[in-house]
């Protein structure tokens, strides 16, 4: 969304190399854009005199934005990587301005919180008669993990990693009576840091409140798996299945019902995680005891990590050992 282009962004573990002294968590990413959310059906779209090359200034500031591309367009708007003054900015552009003024205010709220991106400033502007409202956000370096996943899969502990991140971020939220109801891998960030953001925070909602906008492959009522209604829960049921996409993506795409949803995770994942991802689906636990069990599963996979190294040095030593035996016996002989 407001971000650089995958292009720019460094290896990522997946290829064993590092980044600025540390490792970025997942694999690299394409050349390709990342997407505000999907590029079908927009709503709040814009006119294409809003392409690269031209300029808008805002009406009531004065601010003079160069657009230089788009980056992507989605249900709340179009997103472009814009220059205002000194500063390289991400200008999104909608009709729909009580969801833009909704959306800053947001923004506002949790981008201390270090999760969401900054907003500068919400204006009109105006394009030869064209009126549309924007905001002028921060640019943040980093990928979709949309654009992650058309190059493969995670490893599990990869994607438990980044499900803690996404769930402690949910938690946050949770804390202020609010749900994330559009919660997909285009609409999360991963930094070259390892960090992850969330972004489009249009589609925040008051708890209890009916849900306006969702996408189908993480709406727990498209699964028949619970009311279209923003609750905790309903967060759980979007982040388990963003977990196994991470795991399968192939299969999850593929997966018509919510027993082929678990059956992807079923025999190739230990029984505790199966059990977990089982339990969060069908919403027999809640949001924090579900959280708290990812945070363990990771743990205890760290644990095992240490093992199976000592285990791996542990038998180069004994071979080492025993053709030293051999040789010796051999020399001997000799």
């Amino acid at each position: 969304m407001w971000y650089k282009r995958s292009g720019d962004a460094p290896p990522f573990l997946g290829q064993g190399t590092g980044v600025g002294g540390g490792t970025s968590p997942i694999k690299r990413s394409g050349d390709a854009p990342p997407f505000l959310g999907d590029v079908s059906g927009v709503v709040g779209g814009v006119s294409p005199i809003y392409s690269g090359g031209k300029a808008v200034r805002g009406k009531f500031h004065g601010r003079v934005y160069h657009i230089l591309s788009e980056i992507g367009s989605g249900g709340s708007g179009s997103v472009f990587l814009a220059r205002c003054g000194d500063r390289t900015v991400a200008l999104k552009i909608s009709k729909d301005m009580i969801g833009l003024i909704r959306e800053y205010r947001y923004l506002k709220e949790f981008s201390p919180d270090g999760f969401a991106p900054e907003p500068y400033e919400i204006d009109d502007v105006v394009k030869d008669g064209d009126m549309k409202h924007c905001i002028s956000i921060e640019y943040i370096k980093g990928n979709t993990l949309r654009q992650i996943l058309k190059k493969g899969s995670l490893t599990l502990k990869n994607a438990l990693d980044i499900g803690i991140k996404l769930g402690g971020i949910l938690e946050k939220i949770h804390r202020k009576g609010l749900i994330y109801c559009d919660l997909k891998p285009e609409n999360v960030i991963v930094c070259p840091d390892g960090s992850v953001k969330l972004v489009d925070l249009a589609g925040i909602m008051r708890e209890g409140a009916s849900i306006r906008e969702f996408t189908k492959n993480y709406d727990r009522g498209a699964w028949n798996m619970g009311p279209r209604i923003a609750d905790r829960n309903y967060n759980m049921f979007s982040l388990a299945c963003i977990i196994i996409e991470m795991l399968e993506p192939q299969k999850f795409k593929k997966a018509a019902h919510i027993s082929g949803l678990l059956s992807v995770v079923r025999s190739k994942y230990p029984p505790g995680f199966f059990n977990l991802i089982d339990s969060a689906l069908k919403g027999s636990i809640e949001f924090d005891v579900f959280y708290r069990n990812l945070v363990s599963l990771s743990a205890q996979i760290k644990d095992k990590n240490p093992s199976r190294s000592a285990d791996a040095i542990l038998n180069i030593v004994l071979v080492c050992s025993f053709l030293f035996f051999i040789f010796t016996i051999l020399l001997a002989a000799g």
